[in-house]
């Protein structure tokens, strides 16, 4: 299986090999929808690891194309998080004690913390809640005026 590089790929080969529809396919794997199987097989889902048993038995898809598929992308997301990781430590505003997951973000050549970020929208927010009360009440003085 050479041209199947992910588990959706995968699993839309084999449905459509075995002739299933994916209404068909969702329906015996105890979905009322094909939604979440058209989710997984355009990639734009996981899959859940409790449900590829249930595609594996239904399809027939040998557990070690399974694996393969699995290893690779989870080697492929290791090695991208692990790079990542590593930029932290270039970035002159690092700081091993904030817990935040985010990475700093570079706007216009600043570098600014996950907290710079987070301060900067909560402001944001702020000025658009005060720019939607503003626009309200001129909206109740137009109705004002027309007596609506």
């Amino acid at each position: 299986m050479k041209n199947s590089n992910t588990i959706g790929k995968l699993i839309k080969k084999y449905r459509i090999d075995s002739g299933m529809t994916q209404l068909e396919l969702s329906l015996k794997i105890g979905y009322n929808s094909p939604a979440f199987l058209s989710l997984i097989e355009n990639e734009r889902s996981k899959i859940p690891l409790n449900a590829l048993g249930l595609f594996a038995g239904v399809l027939d898809i040998p557990e070690n194309e399974i694996l393969d598929i699995l290893l690779k992308e989870f080697v492929s997301e290791a090695k991208s998080v692990f790079e990542e990781e590593k930029l932290k430590f270039k970035n002159p505003r690092f700081n091993p004690k904030n817990k935040s997951k985010e990475p700093a973000v570079d706007m216009n050549k600043k570098i600014f913390s996950a907290n710079d970020v987070n301060k900067m929208v909560k402001a944001a927010k702020k000025e658009n809640a005060r720019r939607i009360r503003e626009l309200l009440n001129e909206n109740e003085e137009l109705k004002k005026r027309l007596k609506l």
